[in-house]
């Protein structure tokens, strides 16, 4: 045997191994580690809370609760299309049942000065809205 363990382990790295672990294992981690800074420091600061995200608050029983409805119909098929066609233009909104008709609701709200404003927004975007809030 030529070379002894000892020799072999000592041998200095060639350019071209410098250049894979360089590539293969730095980069990646210092680009993992960077766009986690990134999202977990900057990018939620600027925006902390989407204007559509869900907000949950605690309902008391005398409280009178306001829905804006945006449309009544006898067939489920076509409250999902309404659904669909608000869901393109970024208004999110959901169906229930009522008896024999499906009532298409975009907002839920304790205060009716807060559905009249929405109602407003949404007569801007010429979207016809049925009432100004059905109180419950």
């Amino acid at each position: 045997m030529k070379y002894t363990r000892l020799e072999i382990g000592g041998k200095k790295m060639t350019e071209a191994q410098k250049i894979y672990i360089c590539f293969f294992i730095l980069i990646p981690i210092i680009s993992i580690l960077f766009g986690w800074y990134i999202s977990k420091f900057i990018m939620l600061r600027l925006n902390p809370l989407d204007k559509n995200s869900v907000v949950t608050n605690n309902i008391k029983k005398d409280q009178k609760i306001y829905l804006l409805q945006l449309g009544v119909f006898s067939n489920e098929a076509n409250a999902k299309v309404l659904i669909d066609n608000l869901k393109k233009i970024d208004i999110y909104s959901y169906y229930y049942k009522d008896n024999d008709v499906y009532r298409i609701i975009t907002d839920i709200s304790t205060s009716s000065d807060a559905i009249e404003k929405r109602r407003n927004e949404l007569e801007k975007k010429r979207i016809k809205v049925y009432n100004q809030g059905n109180k419950f």
